[in-house]
């Protein structure tokens, strides 16, 4: 059986993680869904995970469980993306990192659901620590605003077809934060069909290695990638509100900054031109540990 026979690809970058990526591997291994493709790229890593990704391709590949392994020296999760996805010919990809874990019926229950439909999107359970909580997709009719303030189209809650993937322009490389929210708002403004399906049992585990804590107390990381999103915005809700939301999402993060002790976020936010008052009111309200400020601002209007 060729690769090409399967539906969906699964690509997935991995960076120095020896120690851990076994745990998604076995799940993956573990998938009903056959045929299935697999894409594993090691993005520069300077442990052994190069030897993990082979060691692990030697023991499961078979014809129904296609299994390729890339290298990519362009550091960044989004060029390693970018790389694997340029071995994918499935109608379907799905995107997912290398610490998360999916059940095993997660593939065939994603594939079940095609028909009729351009992105398909689920709920995951994100585990920090000894807290849980559950992560949703986006809602009919808030998607936007779903993808900038919840993360909804963060990059192990959906899956598209590959077309889809390639009219949006693939992963922006430059983007080093928040690289998967702004591929999900040019996934979006294309207008695809959307079916969500709920719980998916997918595990998203976070911890201090991931980029986005690594990214607290930087909330200057998000700038590029909020400019960026704000154009894209622009021409899907209007300048004035897209505008108003990225200000928003902006003191929101640097709220978040400030309250964990750092102080680079109101420095941050007095160095911009002509900040809302609303966004202003969204930092203090973060910053002194409440929390729901987009939605509050939601619930009134405002955004």
């Amino acid at each position: 059986m060729k690769k090409q026979d399967a539906i969906l690809a699964i690509v997935i970058p991995v960076y120095n993680r020896a120690g851990i990526v076994e745990r998604t591997l076995a799940s993956l291994a573990a998938q009903t869904l056959r045929p299935l493709h697999i894409v594993l790229v090691d993005n520069a890593s300077t442990d052994s995970t190069y030897m993990v990704l082979q060691d692990w391709k030697n023991t499961v590949q078979t014809d129904g469980f296609i299994v390729d392994i890339l290298q990519c020296p362009v550091p960044g999760a989004a060029a390693a993306r970018n790389m694997g996805f340029t071995a994918v010919n499935e109608p379907w990809t799905m995107f997912f990192d290398s610490d998360d874990i999916m059940p095993p019926t997660h593939a065939e229950k994603v594939v079940s659901h095609i028909n009729g439909a351009d992105v398909i999107g689920w709920d995951v359970e994100e585990i920090s620590g000894s807290k849980r909580r559950i992560l949703t997709f986006v809602h009919s009719g808030r998607e936007h605003y779903d993808n900038l303030f919840h993360g909804g189209m963060a990059t192990q809650r959906w899956a598209a077809r590959t077309e889809l993937f390639r009219s949006a322009g693939g992963w922006n490389e430059t983007v080093r934060y928040w690289d998967d929210i702004e591929l999900g708002a040019r996934v979006l403004a294309l207008n695809p069909r959307i079916t969500a399906i709920g719980r998916s049992g997918i595990i998203k585990v976070t911890d201090s290695a991931t980029i986005t804590n690594s990214a607290l107390g930087k909330p200057e990381m998000s700038l590029n990638a909020l400019r960026l999103i704000e154009d894209t915005l622009t021409k899907a809700i209007g300048a004035s509100k897209a505008r108003l939301w990225c200000a928003t999402k902006l003191a929101i993060e640097c709220g978040v900054t400030d309250r964990n002790g750092c102080r680079t976020g109101k420095r941050l936010l007095l160095t911009l031109p002509a900040i809302p008052t609303s966004a202003k009111w969204a930092y203090l309200h973060t910053r002194s540990g409440l929390p729901g400020a987009a939605r509050i601002l939601k619930q009134l209007n405002i955004l």
